[in-house]
């Protein structure tokens, strides 16, 4: 049950009703790909949705009548060096093999598909956006 939606540097985000999920889209790849979503908890509430040029997202929720905002990360930077490189795609790597800890604070920035769990699918997505300087 889509409430919401914006674009956001060729991703879509569509707020869904049903679940309080925001869903996450790649507008810029053909076809479109479902990059993943962002679970806020507000179940049978969320509203609208708004992403600021800072990329905070907004939305709104329907039975509290108030304006939430969530502060997003960069998400790809793993090391916290305020650049997606090849680098972060080698942390994700090691990650993955069990030969590195990605800290807790940069944990959500090298999920790039949002689903709680760091493993290939996160390192294939941050080197499709590396070739392809989506990020």
């Amino acid at each position: 049950q889509p409430t919401g939606l914006d674009i956001y540097n060729g991703r879509l985000l569509v707020s869904d009703y049903s679940n309080g999920d925001i869903i996450i889209y790649n507008i810029e790849s053909n076809p479109v790909i479902r990059m993943g979503k962002i679970e806020t908890g507000f179940e049978n509430n969320i509203m609208g949705i708004k992403v600021d040029p800072a990329g905070s997202i907004w939305f709104v929720c329907k039975n509290s009548h108030e304006l939430y905002q969530m502060n997003t990360i960069f998400i790809g930077d793993v090391n916290d060096d305020s650049s997606v490189n090849v680098i972060d795609a080698v942390l994700i790597s090691l990650q993955i093999t069990g030969n590195y800890q990605i800290s807790e604070e940069n944990y959500s920035s090298a999920d790039l598909n949002f689903d709680g769990l760091i493993n290939i699918f996160d390192l294939v997505l941050l080197y499709d956006a590396l070739i392809n300087n989506s990020i």
